[in-house]
Protein backbone atom coordinates (compact mmCIF):
# COMPACT_ATOMS: atom_id res chain seq x y z
CA UNK A 1 0.00 0.00 0.00
CA UNK A 2 1.47 3.52 -0.66
CA UNK A 3 1.49 5.83 1.96
CA UNK A 4 1.71 9.60 1.45
CA UNK A 5 2.76 11.76 4.13
CA UNK A 6 1.79 15.31 4.31
CA UNK A 7 4.58 18.00 5.46
CA UNK A 8 3.48 20.83 7.42
CA UNK A 9 4.81 24.37 8.33
CA UNK A 10 5.00 24.65 11.74
CA UNK A 11 5.32 27.82 13.83
CA UNK A 12 9.34 28.17 14.92
CA UNK A 13 9.90 27.97 18.69
CA UNK A 14 11.97 31.00 18.67
CA UNK A 15 8.82 33.10 16.96
CA UNK A 16 6.31 31.79 19.87
CA UNK A 17 9.15 32.62 22.66
CA UNK A 18 9.76 36.15 21.50
CA UNK A 19 5.90 36.91 20.95
CA UNK A 20 5.45 35.79 24.51
CA UNK A 21 7.84 37.75 25.91
CA UNK A 22 6.16 40.75 24.04
CA UNK A 23 3.38 39.64 25.31
CA UNK A 24 4.37 40.27 29.05
CA UNK A 25 5.32 43.93 28.57
CA UNK A 26 2.57 44.87 26.14
CA UNK A 27 -0.28 43.40 28.21
CA UNK A 28 0.40 43.34 32.01
CA UNK A 29 -1.66 40.57 33.85
CA UNK A 30 -3.15 39.53 31.06
CA UNK A 31 0.22 38.35 30.22
CA UNK A 32 -0.37 34.73 31.75
CA UNK A 33 -2.99 33.59 29.43
CA UNK A 34 -1.41 34.88 26.48
CA UNK A 35 1.94 33.00 27.32
CA UNK A 36 0.05 29.80 27.48
CA UNK A 37 -1.78 30.01 24.47
CA UNK A 38 1.50 30.53 22.72
CA UNK A 39 2.40 27.02 24.36
CA UNK A 40 5.33 28.20 26.50
CA UNK A 41 4.02 25.67 28.97
CA UNK A 42 3.51 23.02 26.37
CA UNK A 43 0.20 22.45 27.44
CA UNK A 44 -2.46 20.24 25.82
CA UNK A 45 -4.91 21.04 23.11
CA UNK A 46 -7.85 21.88 25.45
CA UNK A 47 -5.76 24.00 27.77
CA UNK A 48 -4.23 25.78 24.83
CA UNK A 49 -7.65 26.52 23.52
CA UNK A 50 -9.01 27.68 26.82
CA UNK A 51 -6.01 29.74 26.98
CA UNK A 52 -5.94 31.20 23.80
CA UNK A 53 -9.73 31.88 24.07
CA UNK A 54 -8.93 33.99 26.99
CA UNK A 55 -6.09 35.82 25.23
CA UNK A 56 -8.45 37.03 22.63
CA UNK A 57 -10.00 38.98 25.16
CA UNK A 58 -7.35 41.33 25.57
CA UNK A 59 -6.81 42.22 21.66
CA UNK A 60 -3.90 43.85 20.20
CA UNK A 61 -1.47 43.20 18.34
CA UNK A 62 -0.76 39.03 19.14
CA UNK A 63 -4.59 38.41 17.49
CA UNK A 64 -3.28 37.07 14.45
CA UNK A 65 -0.84 35.12 16.31
CA UNK A 66 -3.37 34.12 18.98
CA UNK A 67 -5.56 32.76 16.42
CA UNK A 68 -2.93 30.95 14.61
CA UNK A 69 -2.33 29.14 17.66
CA UNK A 70 -5.54 28.39 18.82
CA UNK A 71 -6.46 26.98 14.93
CA UNK A 72 -3.55 24.47 15.22
CA UNK A 73 -5.03 23.54 18.47
CA UNK A 74 -8.47 22.74 16.90
CA UNK A 75 -6.25 21.08 14.24
CA UNK A 76 -4.93 18.42 17.04
CA UNK A 77 -9.06 17.90 18.13
CA UNK A 78 -9.73 17.22 14.53
CA UNK A 79 -12.16 20.36 14.85
CA UNK A 80 -11.95 21.66 12.12
CA UNK A 81 -14.75 23.58 11.03
CA UNK A 82 -13.43 25.94 14.79
CA UNK A 83 -9.87 26.18 13.18
CA UNK A 84 -11.13 27.02 9.55
CA UNK A 85 -12.52 30.00 11.21
CA UNK A 86 -9.64 30.52 13.33
CA UNK A 87 -7.36 30.65 10.44
CA UNK A 88 -10.13 32.91 8.45
CA UNK A 89 -9.75 35.89 11.73
CA UNK A 90 -6.09 35.80 11.45
CA UNK A 91 -6.05 36.01 7.70
CA UNK A 92 -8.51 39.05 8.37
CA UNK A 93 -5.90 40.57 10.37
CA UNK A 94 -2.76 40.08 8.97
CA UNK A 95 -3.54 38.92 5.25
CA UNK A 96 0.30 39.29 3.73
CA UNK A 97 1.25 36.06 6.04
CA UNK A 98 2.07 32.91 3.99
CA UNK A 99 2.19 30.86 7.21
CA UNK A 100 -1.95 31.00 7.97
CA UNK A 101 -2.84 30.50 4.00
CA UNK A 102 -0.62 27.51 4.53
CA UNK A 103 -1.75 25.73 7.31
CA UNK A 104 -5.42 27.16 6.39
CA UNK A 105 -4.35 24.98 3.09
CA UNK A 106 -3.62 22.27 5.59
CA UNK A 107 -7.68 21.90 6.94
CA UNK A 108 -8.51 22.34 3.49
CA UNK A 109 -6.70 19.32 2.53
CA UNK A 110 -7.69 17.59 5.73
CA UNK A 111 -11.37 18.04 4.63
CA UNK A 112 -11.10 17.10 1.13
CA UNK A 113 -11.76 20.24 -0.36
CA UNK A 114 -8.61 20.39 -2.47
CA UNK A 115 -9.72 23.10 -4.90
CA UNK A 116 -9.58 25.18 -1.98
CA UNK A 117 -6.80 24.45 -0.33
CA UNK A 118 -4.30 24.55 -3.86
CA UNK A 119 -5.83 28.63 -3.65
CA UNK A 120 -4.29 28.87 -0.10
CA UNK A 121 -1.30 27.13 -0.89
CA UNK A 122 -0.50 29.63 -3.98
CA UNK A 123 -1.65 32.68 -2.27
CA UNK A 124 1.07 31.23 0.74
CA UNK A 125 3.64 30.78 -2.31
CA UNK A 126 2.72 34.49 -3.93
CA UNK A 127 3.43 35.87 -0.37
CA UNK A 128 6.85 33.38 0.28
CA UNK A 129 7.82 32.19 -2.89
CA UNK A 130 10.84 29.86 -0.79
CA UNK A 131 7.96 28.20 1.39
CA UNK A 132 8.51 24.53 0.48
CA UNK A 133 6.01 22.76 2.44
CA UNK A 134 3.62 24.98 0.63
CA UNK A 135 5.18 23.54 -2.79
CA UNK A 136 4.85 20.02 -1.09
CA UNK A 137 1.57 20.09 -0.19
CA UNK A 138 -0.08 21.57 -3.06
CA UNK A 139 1.80 18.88 -4.96
CA UNK A 140 0.12 16.90 -2.53
CA UNK A 141 -3.21 17.96 -3.42
CA UNK A 142 -3.03 17.80 -6.79
CA UNK A 143 -2.20 14.02 -6.59
CA UNK A 144 -5.33 13.90 -4.59
CA UNK A 145 -6.96 14.91 -7.77
CA UNK A 146 -5.47 12.34 -9.59
CA UNK A 147 -2.87 15.07 -11.22
CA UNK A 148 0.42 13.87 -10.91
CA UNK A 149 2.00 15.35 -13.89
CA UNK A 150 1.08 19.09 -11.70
CA UNK A 151 2.01 17.25 -8.11
CA UNK A 152 5.43 16.38 -9.40
CA UNK A 153 6.30 19.73 -10.78
CA UNK A 154 5.57 21.08 -7.38
CA UNK A 155 7.40 18.16 -5.50
CA UNK A 156 10.19 18.92 -7.60
CA UNK A 157 10.50 22.55 -6.58
CA UNK A 158 10.31 21.81 -3.41
CA UNK A 159 12.63 19.73 -3.30
CA UNK A 160 14.69 22.30 -4.99
CA UNK A 161 14.11 24.63 -2.46
CA UNK A 162 14.77 21.83 0.51
CA UNK A 163 16.88 18.98 -0.46
CA UNK A 164 16.58 17.92 2.75
CA UNK A 165 12.39 16.90 2.25
CA UNK A 166 12.34 13.34 3.06
CA UNK A 167 8.50 13.42 2.67
CA UNK A 168 8.64 15.41 -0.60
CA UNK A 169 10.86 12.78 -2.17
CA UNK A 170 8.28 10.02 -1.13
CA UNK A 171 5.55 11.33 -2.15
CA UNK A 172 7.31 12.27 -5.78
CA UNK A 173 7.41 8.47 -5.67
CA UNK A 174 4.50 7.84 -5.42
CA UNK A 175 3.06 10.31 -8.18
CA UNK A 176 6.01 8.67 -10.49
CA UNK A 177 4.01 5.37 -9.56
CA UNK A 178 0.83 6.60 -10.33
CA UNK A 179 2.02 7.51 -13.62
CA UNK A 180 3.82 3.94 -14.40
CA UNK A 181 7.46 5.10 -13.70
CA UNK A 182 8.75 2.62 -11.22
CA UNK A 183 12.43 3.85 -11.53
CA UNK A 184 11.98 6.69 -10.66
CA UNK A 185 9.69 5.71 -8.23
CA UNK A 186 12.55 4.00 -6.62
CA UNK A 187 14.83 6.18 -6.95
CA UNK A 188 12.98 8.65 -4.74
CA UNK A 189 12.46 6.22 -2.36
CA UNK A 190 15.44 5.46 -2.01
CA UNK A 191 16.52 9.37 -1.77
CA UNK A 192 13.78 9.92 1.28
CA UNK A 193 15.08 6.73 2.99
CA UNK A 194 18.72 7.80 2.78
CA UNK A 195 17.60 11.44 3.68
CA UNK A 196 15.44 9.16 7.22
CA UNK A 197 16.99 5.89 7.10
CA UNK A 198 13.71 5.30 9.80
CA UNK A 199 11.10 6.27 6.89
CA UNK A 200 9.11 2.88 7.29
CA UNK A 201 6.22 4.69 4.64
CA UNK A 202 9.38 4.93 2.45
CA UNK A 203 10.04 1.46 2.43
CA UNK A 204 6.84 0.29 2.22
CA UNK A 205 6.63 2.44 -0.90
CA UNK A 206 9.65 0.95 -2.31
CA UNK A 207 8.94 -2.61 -1.29
CA UNK A 208 5.88 -2.48 -3.22
CA UNK A 209 7.47 -0.95 -6.65
CA UNK A 210 10.18 -3.50 -6.44
CA UNK A 211 6.88 -6.26 -6.30
CA UNK A 212 5.13 -4.67 -9.23
CA UNK A 213 8.80 -5.29 -10.79
CA UNK A 214 8.72 -8.71 -9.82
CA UNK A 215 12.16 -7.95 -7.53
CA UNK A 216 10.56 -9.94 -4.97
CA UNK A 217 14.68 -10.44 -3.24
CA UNK A 218 14.45 -6.43 -2.67
CA UNK A 219 10.83 -6.43 -1.96
CA UNK A 220 11.17 -8.97 0.65
CA UNK A 221 14.23 -6.63 2.26
CA UNK A 222 12.36 -3.32 2.36
CA UNK A 223 8.81 -5.35 3.70
CA UNK A 224 11.34 -7.04 6.52
CA UNK A 225 12.54 -3.34 7.50
CA UNK A 226 9.22 -2.26 7.80
CA UNK A 227 7.73 -5.04 10.07
CA UNK A 228 10.97 -4.64 12.43
CA UNK A 229 9.30 -1.69 12.92
CA UNK A 230 5.98 -2.65 12.77
CA UNK A 231 5.35 -6.41 12.92
CA UNK A 232 1.51 -5.47 12.42
CA UNK A 233 1.89 -4.16 9.36
CA UNK A 234 -0.74 -5.72 7.25
CA UNK A 235 0.09 -4.85 3.67
CA UNK A 236 3.86 -5.28 4.41
CA UNK A 237 2.99 -8.67 5.72
CA UNK A 238 0.53 -9.44 2.85
CA UNK A 239 3.09 -7.87 0.28
CA UNK A 240 5.50 -10.02 1.47
CA UNK A 241 3.62 -13.17 1.50
CA UNK A 242 3.26 -12.87 -2.01
CA UNK A 243 6.68 -11.76 -2.74
CA UNK A 244 7.72 -15.77 -0.83
CA UNK A 245 5.27 -17.41 -3.02
CA UNK A 246 6.88 -16.12 -6.04
CA UNK A 247 9.89 -17.23 -5.10
CA UNK A 248 8.08 -20.70 -4.26
CA UNK A 249 8.47 -20.16 -0.68
CA UNK A 250 5.45 -21.59 -0.18
CA UNK A 251 5.26 -22.09 3.78
CA UNK A 252 6.30 -18.66 4.39
CA UNK A 253 4.25 -16.93 1.99
CA UNK A 254 1.26 -18.56 3.28
CA UNK A 255 2.27 -18.07 6.72
CA UNK A 256 2.54 -14.23 5.95
CA UNK A 257 -0.62 -13.60 3.99
CA UNK A 258 -2.95 -15.99 6.71
CA UNK A 259 -1.07 -13.24 9.47
CA UNK A 260 -2.13 -10.37 7.18
CA UNK A 261 -5.71 -11.72 6.81
CA UNK A 262 -6.01 -12.38 10.81
CA UNK A 263 -5.75 -8.70 11.47
CA UNK A 264 -7.76 -7.56 8.88
CA UNK A 265 -9.43 -10.03 6.72
CA UNK A 266 -10.57 -7.70 3.95
CA UNK A 267 -6.89 -7.32 2.94
CA UNK A 268 -6.97 -8.96 -0.72
CA UNK A 269 -8.98 -6.65 -1.46
CA UNK A 270 -8.02 -4.03 -0.55
CA UNK A 271 -5.12 -4.18 -1.37
CA UNK A 272 -6.18 -4.37 -5.10
CA UNK A 273 -6.98 -1.06 -5.16
CA UNK A 274 -3.07 -0.02 -5.06
CA UNK A 275 -2.02 -2.23 -7.86
CA UNK A 276 -0.61 -5.06 -5.59
CA UNK A 277 -0.77 -8.09 -7.26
Amino acid sequence: MRTVVRSRALLAGASVVAAAFWAAWAFGQGAGHLQQCLGIGKIGPDVLIRECTAAVQSGGHALPMIYLTRAAAYVLKGDYERALADYDEAIKLAPHTALAFAQRGEVHAKRRDYDSAIADYERAIELEPNLASAFSNRGLAWASKGEFRLAIADYTKAINLDPNLPVAFNNRGIAHAARGEPEAAIADYGEAIRLDPKYVNAYDNRANAHLNKREYDHAIADFDAVLRSNPKSVGSLYGRGLARLKKHEVAQGNADIAAAKAINPDVEQELAGYGIP
